[in-house]
């Protein structure tokens, strides 16, 4: 337990290979009923500007280059290039602010004297979602000896994004002071909770209280509700 002065009032955190230019072959190394495949995107449903990665599979089981492509109103554009792996899997990343539809593309490949054909995978669609952060306490008007549990809470969840709490203190003698503290990362749930006792010394006043979820993997950094706790 700590108690709630200023600044150190919630101190207790518990919780590529080249295309080739030549007449195109036989592709050798595709197998009979071979795919290709957008298998995962990760996370599914990304918040807006936040990097997801699309993962899959081509039929030819080569390295070769890479094109992720999304779909425009004059046809397939490039997004980014990479490469799959010695066994024709892919991993490549990207972001987005609205929803859009993709897909793979290799082209044709040559490598020694075998050409490979053009790949395409399946399509997918990845719709970006908005960010809440939810701050809430379990009571909003204290005394000497009560604790105060302090929560916030990010959706869609992303474990181990680091929350700060922002602060303004409201004194009788009208006085202010902001102030930001970093608290911690979130859990599995998505949440940091704090607990602090209020102690004979805790200036009375009121203290209002606001969650901040930090900038993680391309997300921007989100405010959160605003709370209001009196110290009496």
């Amino acid at each position: 337990m700590t108690s709630l002065r200023i600044r150190t009032l919630l101190t207790s955190v518990a919780l590529v290979a080249s295309a080739g230019g030549v007449v195109l072959a036989t592709d050798a190394t595709a197998s009979a009923g071979s795919s290709n495949e957008i298998t995962t995107v990760s996370p599914y449903k990304p918040i807006i500007s936040e990097t997801f990665t699309v993962r899959g599979k081509l039929a030819t089981a080569i390295v070769r280059p890479i094109q992720l492509q999304r779909l425009t109103s004059s046809g397939w554009k490039k997004v980014t290039s990479g490469s799959t792996t010695a066994d024709g899997k892919f991993a490549i990343k990207a972001a987005t602010t609205a929803k859009k539809t993709y897909r793979v593309f290799a082209q044709r490949f040559t490598i020694g004297d075998k050409t490979y054909g053009s790949r395409t995978t399946d399509r997918r669609t990845v719709t970006p979602v908005s960010q809440k952060v939810t701050t809430t306490v379990n009571r909003t008007t204290l005394r000497v000896g009560d604790t105060l549990v302090l929560t916030i809470a990010n959706s869609p969840i992303r474990k181990g994004r680091e929350v700060a709490l922002r602060g303004t203190v409201r004194t009788p003698g009208g006085g202010t002071e902001t102030f930001t503290q970093t608290l911690g990362v979130q859990n599995v749930n998505g949440k940091l909770r704090v607990d602090a006792q209020v102690e004979s010394g805790t200036p009375k006043g009121t203290y209002i209280y606001q969650g901040v979820a930090a900038e993680a993997n391309g997300a921007p950094r989100k405010f959160g509700n605003k709370v209001t706790v009196t110290i009496k």
